[in-house]
């Protein structure tokens, strides 16, 4: 009889992830907890987790972890591309034992960063059945590679982290918002203010221009005065 995947130490895992990825909305930390709680559930070497970029049809790496990592960062995937891509086309969680033996593999990221990438497990990342991004664990440390148990495990977890990133999304998108209404309501602001000063100002200039006005209509009535007496 087989071992069931919902160890003691499984279901720990479980739970932690499940704290972690709901102890924030801002998105690298809680992309950077859910990592760190894939990597320690699955002793894998490095993990990362690509989003869908929706108008371009790619995938880019929201954040990465492990060696090689911060050579990577900027490179893109076309959805079919390279295991991550096929899984995003495929939306089928897949164990690949010996990468540069399958023809789905890229090594542009490995030549980018001089990783040499020995094994991958990557799943599919959903919220509300529709496709957010896809979650890769790389070079299991076990000698025996991934199992079909990594990837029951991998699954229960990407069912978690799918809807965190969205939600992160959401609330990331919403402060950017809230961002932009800030700035329009100052730009409001001074344009109200200009025109609180530019309606001063034409209130000051008419009151200087009635007190100049005065004087001056007294001296041009005294002016014509005096051209009536005094000769020419």
């Amino acid at each position: 009889m087989t071992e069931p995947i919902y160890t003691r130490d499984n279901l720990r895992n479980l739970v932690q992830l499940s704290s972690l990825i709901n102890s924030s909305l801002e998105t690298p930390e809680v992309l950077n907890n859910a990592l760190m709680s894939v990597e320690q559930s699955l002793n894998a070497e490095v993990s990362s987790i690509f989003e869908v970029d929706q108008v371009k049809g790619e995938l880019f790496i929201r954040l990465a972890r492990g060696p090689g990592s911060d050579k990577i960062k900027t490179l893109r995937l076309k959805i079919g591309e390279g295991i991550a891509g096929w899984v995003a086309q495929t939306e089928k969680p897949l164990i690949c034992p010996d990468p540069y033996a399958d023809a789905r593999f890229s090594r542009h990221f490995d030549d980018e960063s001089g990783f040499r990438t020995r094994s991958i497990l990557c799943v599919p990342l959903k919220s509300r059945d529709r496709l957010v991004g896809v979650v890769e664990v790389i070079n299991k440390l076990d000698a025996q590679g991934f199992t079909d148990e990594d990837l029951e495990i991998l699954t229960m977890l990407g069912n978690m982290i799918g809807p965190a990133l969205e939600n992160a999304q959401l609330y990331s998108r919403l402060k950017e918002k809230l961002s932009l209404t800030r700035e329009e309501l100052k730009v409001v602001e001074n344009k109200l203010l200009q025109t609180e000063r530019l309606a001063a100002l034409g209130k000051l200039s008419r009151g200087v221009a009635h007190e100049v006005r005065n004087p001056v209509m007294i001296i041009g009535g005294f002016t014509r005065r005096l051209q009536k007496r005094l000769p020419a």
